[in-house]
């Protein structure tokens, strides 16, 4: 089964509550091997190297997964350190979980009585539950539409706050449908829909006093209107230095509202968010101009990271076994195409995708939450249509992305457990050969299976 990996060691994807009472300073932080407790004075006010780690709760980003079918079982990667002789279980510092399945806003817990995830909240606000018993009931935790997972990680110090977990990540345990093609186009949508911006220009002739000027869809502008939005009236100050936008508004905010009634030719400019379409029968469906048709022309398999896949090691000394999980790799060929009945529209369109999609460009999965990367900007084609009166533009991708495969059923015999190993006391590593910025987004990390 496929297997989601929430890294701890993404600053931008983890969010730290300070420590209880009294919350003044984070008591954790985010660090190239994973979250760790910071050490505080007793005020718990600021970091002491000679003071104490103290109680913190980690929330990871959550996880909407379109495609998934079943939860099957959680898996925590991390240690404690430092390693004390001789401390009973009950005294080490420890990691315990809430899970929501509506982004956060409702956490809860697995309850014996009345055997069901139930709200934390009342009496059960405090209450987590540890890695096992997650483990164990993770099968049944309820879904929503749409179908997200989301962690809340309590990290309890040891020893009287002189031991801390290290949190490296959390590999949950999955069976979800994934099409790459409707995957990797539509995870790059759902990226340009959040990041996308043109600035747009709108020229109104008012011949009587007017306070209001709608924007005309009608012109190329079919788009969603965001501010920062300025009005100058080009007749009494062509120089523009007196901005006369005062808000948005109308029905559908296409509206902008001036700070008086204006008479001559008024110059409007605004931030436009364009709308995406994934291929040529999804824009048809709904055409709008301008627009971003996203496309995927190609996708062969890139590199075979791992050898001997898949592979098992047992250890009848310690009854148990490893199974190695082969990961691939692809490269896709992607086409961003911008379409526009203004020609300085789609230039800047075709400028502004290619900024938020060059090299090293990170965007998630939508399907299983996994990472796609821009591995090469191959070229940005500008294709004027004149007698058809369209402007078209294209920007073509090398798109690398990754993928974990089952493998072979694992014999019944065989215990799931620890990490992957391919030989007894030692571990297998790869070098990807690839680009350094590329090597940061898909570090290889010990596999828990």
């Amino acid at each position: 089964m496929p297997v989601h990996v929430i890294c701890m060691s993404d600053p931008d994807r983890v969010e730290i509550e300070p420590p209880v009472l009294p919350a003044l300073a984070p008591g954790a932080t985010v660090l190239e091997g994973g979250t760790v407790l910071c050490k505080l004075d007793s005020d718990k006010t600021r970091y002491d190297p000679t003071g104490a780690y103290y109680e913190t709760v980690v929330i990871p980003a959550n996880w909407v997964a379109e495609k998934l079918i079943g939860l099957y079982g959680l898996e925590l990667k991390g240690y404690v350190e430092p390693v004390i002789p001789g401390l009973a279980p009950s005294q080490t510092a420890k990691v315990e979980f809430q899970l929501s399945n509506d982004g956060g806003a409702t956490w809860l817990i697995w309850q014996n009585l009345p055997s069901a995830w139930v709200p934390a909240v009342g009496p059960l606000a405090g209450v987590f539950n540890d890695e096992d018993t997650v483990d164990r009931w993770l099968p049944q935790f309820p879904f929503v539409s749409p179908r997200q997972l989301q962690f809340k990680l309590k990290m309890t110090p040891g020893a009287n706050g002189l031991q801390r977990p290290v949190v490296q990540g959390l590999f949950v345990y999955n069976e979800h449908k994934i099409d790459l093609e409707e995957d990797v186009t539509r995870s790059i949508k759902r990226y340009l829909d959040s990041v996308i911006e043109i600035p747009m220009t709108y020229t109104a002739e008012l011949a009587s006093p007017s306070a209001t000027i709608t924007i005309d869809r009608d012109v190329g502008l079919d788009v969603t209107i965001k501010e920062p939005i300025t009005a100058y009236n080009l007749t009494t100050d062509p120089g523009r230095n007196i901005n006369l936008f005062s808000s948005l508004g109308g029905p559908d905010n296409r509206t902008i509202i001036l700070v008086g009634p204006q008479v001559g030719q008024v110059e409007v400019q605004f931030v436009g968010v364009p709308d995406v379409f994934i291929g040529a029968e999804e824009f048809f469906q709904v055409s709008k101009i301008p627009s971003i048709v996203v496309s995927m022309t190609k996708a062969e398999q890139y590199l075979d990271v791992r050898h001997r896949i898949p592979e098992t090691e047992r250890s009848l000394a310690r009854l148990q076994g490893r199974l190695q999980f082969p990961r691939i790799y692809y490269k896709i060929d992607m086409t961003v195409r911008v379409q526009s009945s203004l020609k300085r529209a789609a230039l800047q369109m075709a400028d502004s995708v290619g900024r938020v999609l060059d090299q090293g460009q990170v965007f998630y999965s939508v399907s299983n939450g996994e990472t796609y990367c821009v591995y090469q900007q191959i070229s940005q084609t500008p294709e004027d249509r004149l007698a058809q009166g369209l402007y078209v533009g294209a920007v073509n991708l090398l798109v690398v992305g990754k993928v974990w495969l089952e493998g072979e059923k694992v014999p019944p015999n065989i215990p799931l457990v620890t990490e992957v190993d391919t030989w007894v006391g030692g571990q297998n590593t790869c070098n990807l050969l690839l680009p350094s910025y590329l090597r940061r987004v898909y570090r290889e990390q010990d596999r828990i299976v």
